[in-house]
């Protein structure tokens, strides 16, 4: 199998301005440009932050950051350091797609710390931790109220559009936690991304009945597990890009690797580093950041 590293041909600049971290600038696939010489307020990028086998995506249009998930509670330290060097001290929307401790761990860190402006949740806690207690009593101490969706919702921030799909039932039997992952839909112009939560066959089965999410970026639901209706997804949202967040400890599944080779998607792993993908709105270029 293709290794990530075919694709890495340089190393092209050293952030001085944070320790211990490299950036790496990916070439292309033949059937892809990269980004034209665009100034970068006029860029859009999602930033899969490497924070293990949890997600943290964070979303930079201009001066505002939409954050969807927010890592394990152990990794606030990437977020800060990542929230630090992007000089952020807003997140205007944060995006919790389900209750499990990878997705939501990091919430209450960042309410206490940050000023945050909406707070979106699927409608349905499906377990108890004191991550989720955590992640409540902060809400309760800025008298935050958050919105908990159970119908398809929109929002736009400048140029760039998001909708919001929440899961069709509340009970999904043993994997009722990660079938109730909300599901967002991203579009700036011509490029758009798809991000799944941690869907399960389930939920997959609920997102190939949403017309008209053919996406060009695909973050592979459930860290790289691969489900029987995987490869339909995949056809059905037909993606040049996939970006999975797992760990060295708890890799994605070889079999979807294998998969994903097979359909030529360009595949790009957080465990090898934060993956940022930048969008002028008709291209898309990949870098790799490594922190800590």
């Amino acid at each position: 199998m293709k290794s990530f590293f075919y694709k890495i041909i340089a190393i092209v600049l050293t952030l001085s301005c944070l320790s211990g971290c490299a950036f790496n600038d990916n070439s292309q696939s033949e059937n892809s440009a990269a980004v034209s010489s665009t100034a970068d307020e006029e860029l859009v990028k999602v930033n899969f932050l490497n924070v293990g086998k949890a997600d943290c995506i964070a979303i930079e249009i201009k001066d505002k950051l939409v954050m969807i998930d927010t890592g394990t509670a152990e990794s606030y330290e990437i977020v800060e350091k990542y929230m630090t060097l992007k000089g952020y001290a807003k997140i205007d929307k944060m995006i919790i797609t389900h209750f499990d401790k990878d997705h939501v761990g990091g919430a209450s860190y960042l309410i206490d710390n940050y000023e945050i402006g909406e707070v979106m949740t699927t409608f349905y806690e499906a377990k108890e931790s004191s991550e989720i207690d955590a992640y409540h009593e902060s809400l309760d101490k800025k008298s935050i109220e958050p919105t908990l969706v159970s119908e398809e919702t929109s929002f736009q921030i400048d140029d760039v559009s998001f909708t919001v799909y929440p899961p069709m039932e509340t009970d999904y039997g043993n994997n009722t936690s990660n079938d109730s992952s909300l599901v967002t839909y991203m579009t700036y112009d011509e490029t758009s991304f798809l991000f799944t939560g941690d869907a399960e066959k389930a939920r997959i089965k609920e997102i190939l009945e949403i017309p008209g999410i053919q996406a060009d970026v695909i973050k592979i639901p459930h860290h790289g597990k691969i489900e029987k209706n995987t490869d339909s997804l995949l056809e059905y949202i037909n993606p040049s890009y996939a970006v999975i967040t797992s760990s060295d400890d708890e890799p994605e599944d070889e079999e979807l690797m294998d998969l994903l080779e097979e359909r030529n998607i360009i595949t790009y792993l957080t465990r090898e580093g934060m993956v940022s993908a930048s969008s002028n709105g008709k291209e898309l270029s990949f870098s790799q950041f490594v922190f800590m």
